[in-house]
């Protein structure tokens, strides 16, 4: 019998960076935690400064997160990574002070050497604190999800979800800031939602809204209801909109171009109402376990352009299905394409 995974489309967030940003590496590994100064490696420890104090470090893999506390009573993050016998010095944050009435920052053991949890512990009433950072090919970290009691949400690379309201969440689309590990200032973070609302460009994006019939908008090649039809996509499609021409838009659906009707479109802040229709698949796991192509185009004679494998159920969005033989996808990560049907089940209901 065949084993599945869940791929339910849109489910409540508990960690991010389920699916690859930057074409991470998926692989889990069991982190270390190094507690003594002296039982790092001699090159770890010649990156400290005499004004520095360790605290700890955590190892996963060729990658050493190192925790130490300044003169100034600030902490600061060291990221080195294993290069031949030895390590050198790819990341440092800026010196993280307090946030609110939260303590100093902490390191949480992570499975992943591309991801980086930051907690801050707080009162009884205000709980914990959590950020979590996700390396770029460039070896730079950007902020990616922020959680705490009164807010929880993350950035994907095409909008902000906010998690704390429903199943599905709410989102936000836009342009996302990045905001690195490096130049991070506590303070400027969000408290509220409605101040990490602020943090978005929303600018030339929408949604699809159109809950009327078939939660489905046609996407076609020219602006008017007789033109070829390219694909019809689900409520909840983020949409760029490149050229407003009246009561048809011309827009960008993840790299595909066409034309929208505009009627049935939501802007702004009412795109964190708007009802996402994504359907819910699984994904076969023995395909995503070999990983499963994603194609440029709804053909398998086109380009590969990236590899799903086994992402968490909320990071995958079925935006369109192409002749029922293909899904156009887009993944939180901002990865698109096309992928076979033929890889996802319907589920267990």
């Amino acid at each position: 019998m065949k084993r599945y995974i869940s791929l339910t489309i849109l489910a409540s967030l508990t960690l991010l960076f389920s699916c690859t940003f930057g074409e991470a590496n998926t692989e889990t590994l069991e982190p270390v935690i190094i507690s003594r100064l002296n039982d790092l490696p001699k090159s770890v420890r010649d990156t400290l400064l005499s004004s520095q104090r360790y605290l700890y470090s955590i190892a996963v893999d060729n990658t050493i997160f190192l925790l130490t506390e300044m003169a100034d009573d600030t902490r600061q993050i060291a990221v080195l990574d294993k290069e031949g016998s030895d390590y050198s010095l790819t990341a440092l944050s800026a010196p993280l002070g307090k946030w609110k009435d939260y303590l100093k920052a902490d390191i949480q053991s992570s499975s992943r050497e591309d991801t980086l949890c930051l907690s801050f512990d707080g009162s009884s009433d205000s709980g914990t604190l959590y950020l979590y950072f996700h390396r770029m090919k460039d070896n730079t970290w950007i902020l990616r999800q922020m959680g705490a009691s009164l807010l929880d949400f993350d950035f994907t690379a095409w909008g902000l979800r906010d998690l704390r309201h429903t199943f599905m969440g709410h989102y936000l689309g836009g342009t996302v800031p990045n905001i690195e590990l490096s130049v991070l200032d506590i303070a400027d973070l969000p408290t509220v939602f409605s101040e990490a609302i602020q943090f978005i460009n929303t600018d030339g994006w929408a949604f699809v809204n159109n809950d009327v019939q078939i939660d489905t908008l046609d996407l076609r090649t020219a602006p008017s209801v007789d033109a070829e039809l390219i694909a019809s996509y689900f409520s909840g499609t983020p949409v760029q909109i490149l050229e407003d021409q009246g009561d048809w838009m011309k827009v960008s659906i993840a790299g595909v171009q066409g034309f929208m009707m505009q009627e049935f479109l939501a802007f702004g802040q009412d795109m964190l109402n708007v009802a996402h229709r994504f359907p819910s698949r699984c994904l076969i796991e023995e395909d995503a376990k070999q990983g499963v192509n994603v194609y440029a185009g709804p053909d398998i004679t086109s380009a590969i352009v990236g590899v799903l494998r086994e992402c968490e159920p909320w990071s995958q969005h079925i935006l369109a299905a192409i002749d029922d033989d293909w899904y156009h996808v887009l993944c939180d990560d901002g990865l698109s394409g096309y992928v076979e049907a033929r890889h996802f089940w319907d589920g267990n209901g």
